[in-house]
Order: structure tokens, then C-alpha cells, then sequence
């Protein structure tokens, strides 16, 4: 009997040895993957190898309408300077009759443009949800600034939103941006999600939990 109880009591306590050394080596590994360039780099091949071994996916409601090299030349828009806002206004206009939910800018029209301001806040206002971005400035002192739309524009948009990203070292956006306490302006995603009345934005704290981008 007492050589079964040593015996016992040996094998409980390699298990517990090996339970001790698993969480050092555990949190050891984790410490050097926050701390370290290389640890960084570990994090972002786990994340990349997933998606490469999942497939491309083709989302199917949303689309994204690009103001690419293509579109400067046949429509013969300036590069040196922002477009013209009636090309903004019939984009609105067509995809309003296409039947989008909402349309989100990724631009900030935070100047006036007295001349086709009007026709893009009719577009907008006929719409009813259309989100636009306001820009996210960090000033001296370590305090923040947004650079808002035009007050024409403002007044009619749904709502506005942070076009924040937040870029790994290597500049490939992996995670959604998560709103800074107490400021008054959210992220355009989240915004986008609370004009469409998504049941996630319902729920109390979501907004600001982290989350990879699927």
C-alpha cells in the first residue's frame, strides 16, 4: 500500500511539474509574441495563413465603387484636386434606384463647394442613409481633432463616421478599428452597422471589443 501511494503521489506530482512548466512555457511564448518585431511578424503569418487556406470568399452584400485610375481618365476628373461633387450626387442617385440599403464615403467633403453642394445633399437627403467620414487628427498636446463634412452636407448625411484604420507594421489593415473613449465621433463601421439596425449594436460593450476582419 505504501509503495502504490508513492507511486501516487509521483505521478501527480510530474503532472503537476508538467502543468507548471506548460503554463511558463505558455506564457513565455506569448510574452515574446507582444514583445518582440518577430513575435509580430508570427501573429500576422498565423492570421494571413488562415484566409490563404480558407479561399477567396466573394461577399455579395456590399460593393465597393473604386475612384481608381480608370475612372480619373473616363471621366475626366482632375488628380490634383477633389472631384466634382455632381458626380458624387448621381452615384447617390443610382445606387439609391439600385436599392442600397446605405451608402457609405470614404471621403471627407469638408470644404464647400456652393455650387454642386446642393445637388449632392438632395441626392443624400433623398436617399435618407448615407454615411460620411470625417477624419480622425491627433494635435499637439495629445489631444484629437475630427475634420467633419460641410455643415450643406452634414445636416442631411444619416450620420458620420471615423475613417480611422489601424495598419500593422507591415501596412496591411487585419483588425477593425475600435472607438477611442470618450469621443463623441464612432467608427464608420459601427455607424454604418447602427444605420442598417444590425442586432450587434444593440448589444451593450460589442463596440468596443477587438475583432479581426474576416
Amino acid at each position: 500500500m505504501a509503495s502504490s501511494s508513492s507511486k501516487a503521489g509521483n505521478i501527480r506530482g510530474r503532472q503537476a511539474v508538467a502543468v507548471v512548466v506548460g503554463v511558463l512555457l505558455a506564457s513565455g511564448v506569448g510574452w515574446f509574441l507582444a514583445s518582440f518585431r518577430a513575435g509580430e511578424k508570427l501573429r500576422q503569418l498565423s492570421y494571413d495563413s488562415l484566409l490563404i487556406m480558407r479561399g477567396e470568399l466573394h461577399p455579395t452584400e456590399a460593393v465597393v465603387v473604386y475612384l481608381d485610375d480608370q475612372s480619373h481618365t473616363i471621366l475626366d476628373q482632375p488628380r490634383n484636386k477633389p472631384w466634382s461633387r455632381k458626380l458624387h450626387a448621381q452615384l447617390v442617385g443610382r445606387l439609391r434606384l439600385g436599392g442600397a440599403s446605405a451608402i457609405v464615403f470614404d471621403i471627407v467633403f469638408s470644404d464647400s463647394d456652393p455650387e454642386s453642394d446642393p445637388l449632392l445633399a438632395a441626392a443624400i437627403k433623398q436617399h435618407g442613409k448615407v454615411i460620411l467620414a470625417a477624419d480622425r487628427t491627433v494635435i499637439a498636446g495629445g489631444g484629437t481633432k475630427f475634420d467633419t463634412p460641410c455643415d450643406a452636407l452634414l445636416d442631411v448625411a444619416a450620420d458620420i463616421g471615423s475613417d480611422e484604420r489601424w495598419p500593422d507594421s507591415d501596412l496591411v489593415v487585419r483588425r477593425h478599428t475600435i472607438r477611442h473613449p470618450d469621443e463623441l465621433v464612432g467608427v464608420m463601421s459601427w455607424v454604418t452597422a447602427q444605420a442598417l439596425e444590425a442586432p450587434i449594436t444593440t448589444v451593450p460593450g460589442e463596440e468596443s471589443r477587438p475583432r479581426w476582419l474576416n
